[in-house]
């Protein structure tokens, strides 16, 4: 992968990584529930048969992806939809 600038880095190569997303997906767990007008999104991607993301950072959406995540947005945002999926 090239980083902007053309610095090259092997995804995942940072061994800090991955405990920094757990720690922070716990304090995330810990705390959801008590934050008003907060929603997970962690499973929008769930019920689909196809890529979703462009590489294996678990971050960076195709378009498809980026769709159906604004769709979901747009579904919890939109008046009557609120707190519809906590």
């Amino acid at each position: 992968m090239q980083a902007a600038g053309g610095v090259g880095f092997a995804v995942g190569s940072d061994p800090d990584w991955k405990p920094l997303l757990e720690r922070c997906y716990q304090r995330y767990l810990t705390a959801v529930d008590s934050i008003p007008d907060a929603y997970s999104l962690e499973n929008v991607f769930d019920d689909l048969d196809r890529q979703v993301y462009t590489d294996m950072t678990g971050v960076h959406l195709t378009p498809e992806g980026n769709r159906v995540l604004a769709g979901r947005i747009g579904d919890l945002i939109s008046p009557g939809e609120r707190g519809a999926a906590r």
